[in-house]
């Protein structure tokens, strides 16, 4: 997939940030802006039902799970600043596939670490 193959290099850059995404730089922010687009748009294709979400889970689940730990709080922050409430469960719709997409991915690795013990 040629929109997640360009986005890895930046991927790795965010495993690198600070866990506090307050502590970033205005480039990191950038970088994460980034990412956090780029995999809400695969996500979207994903979940709209124009890419299997198993496909695309069989081989990139943790990069979602491992990215949306990353950047969960700059999500959140940047909905509020948004005007948008935090949670999905409270409306909140910024990068809104990407974190439904990243829940999934955390249930997927769960079940395939439980099937391999």
């Amino acid at each position: 997939m040629s929109l997640l193959d360009h986005l890895r290099p930046r991927i790795h850059q965010l495993y690198a940030l600070a866990d506090d995404s307050e502590t970033w730089t205005e480039e990191q922010r950038k970088l994460a802006d980034h990412v956090a687009t780029g995999l809400e748009r695969i996500a979207y294709i994903s979940m709209s039902g124009l890419l299997e979400p198993e496909y695309l889970m069989a081989e990139n689940a943790q990069v979602f799970v491992r990215s949306w730990e990353k950047l969960r709080s700059f999500v959140f922050r940047y909905r509020q600043e948004a005007g948008e409430p935090e949670s999905l469960e409270a409306g909140g719709f910024q990068r809104k596939h990407f974190e439904l997409l990243s829940l999934k991915c955390e249930a997927y690795v769960r079940q395939a670490r439980d099937r391999a013990s």
